[in-house]
């Protein structure tokens, strides 16, 4: 019984074994002998390449962008130092069982330039039908991950020297069955939706990129008579994961639901006040003020510097409001009736406004 790796060197012939030359065994592949890649990995429109030597190196361009010259070399960077954004491959099928890598950000194919030179520099160049942008992907069933082998020559994609660092130039060799010829293919992107779960304006959906910190979304959704208190990986739980403005990590696709506090009023102002006067509850250290419905105005710094302060409820009938009323207050919720002067208020100066 023949290893996996020496069933790859020996063609059969009338039920004789044989060995071949690399390129003629690779132009003898059929679609069977071809892995298809979408059924060994969750089939996507673009994927990270990695180095199984070293799999925090993955194949990249230079620069950071898709304006690259023909030919220009592929090449291995470290993956938390590099844009991932920038070294996607699209990987599709063709009929003939072999595979187009094309680089998403230029739309150039990875080639080894049509030479059946041992040694010879990878690089990308404008898309066409020649075998030398043609790849055959196989399952290492000894390393993992997976083998590419050009249709052109035969030959197998691999490091320079066999190691992986940064810059280290991708090559076509004879197949040897080490590390240095073994890739191995990630998703380049993921997606992070938000649901607002049982709240509205929730912010639009994120795409993280592979070994790219996300920034999530600063965008607050809103709930009436509720507070947010963050973002969390269950609709159910009672405490957040998240909050807007912080960082995801992770390298998998993610839902975030909306956690919410019921909002109730901790400083309710007697009923008989009409006006706030001039810095009447300043370096306040309640959370959710309720103004009487007949209050009519708020005085100059009648809030001032209140630290604590997210929520204040202002009447149908407030119709004067000092600018510096709230003067020190940060992320403030004013809630009010629709079409109130408190919703122009808000509108005016800055201050988010829930209808109630």
């Amino acid at each position: 019984t023949m290893s996996p790796r020496v069933r790859d060197m020996v063609g059969w012939y009338s039920g004789t074994p044989f060995l071949f030359f690399w390129r003629q065994y690779t132009e003898q592949f059929t679609d069977n002998q071809v892995d298809h890649l979408e059924d060994n990995l969750t089939y996507l429109k673009q994927y990270v390449i990695l180095s199984d030597v070293d799999n925090s190196y993955e194949i990249d361009l230079p620069g950071n962008t898709g304006d690259l010259e023909n030919g220009a070399d592929i090449q291995l960077w470290k993956s938390d130092e590099t844009m991932s954004q920038y070294n996607a491959f699209d990987v599709r099928k063709l009929e003939n069982g072999y595979y187009i890598l094309t680089h998403v950000a230029s739309g150039k194919e990875i080639s080894q330039g049509g030479t059946s030179a041992s040694g010879a520099i990878i690089g990308l160049y404008e898309a066409n039908s020649h075998p030398a942008h043609m790849w055959a992907i196989t399952k290492d069933v000894d390393n993992g991950g997976y083998i590419l082998r050009s249709k052109a020559s035969g030959m197998a994609m691999g490091l320079e020297d066999g190691a992986a660092g940064n810059g280290t130039k991708v090559r076509q060799f004879s197949y040897n069955g080490t590390k240095a010829q073994t890739w191995k293919f990630v998703k380049a992107e993921y997606n992070v939706e938000y649901d607002a779960n049982g709240g509205s304006r929730a912010p639009a959906a994120q795409t993280k990129y592979y070994k790219e910190n996300l920034v999530l979304s600063e965008i607050f959704p809103v709930r009436n008579g509720y507070e947010f208190i963050g973002w969390s990986k269950k609709a159910s739980a009672a405490s957040a994961d998240y909050q807007p403005g912080d960082l995801y990590k992770q390298e998998i696709d993610l839902t975030l639901y909306a956690i919410w506090s019921e909002l109730k009023p901790d400083f309710i102002l007697p009923a008989s006040l009409t006006a706030i006067e001039e810095e009447a509850f300043a370096g306040g250290v309640f959370r959710y003020a309720q103004l009487p419905e007949n209050a009519r105005a708020i005085r100059t710094k009648a809030f001032a510097d209140c630290e604590r302060l997210k929520h204040i409820y202002i009447p149908e009938a407030t119709n004067t409001i000092a600018a510096d009323a709230f003067d020190g207050v940060k992320d403030l919720t004013i809630h009010g009736i629709d079409g109130s002067y408190a919703e122009y208020y808000a509108g005016e100066h800055g201050y988010a406004f829930m209808k109630e």
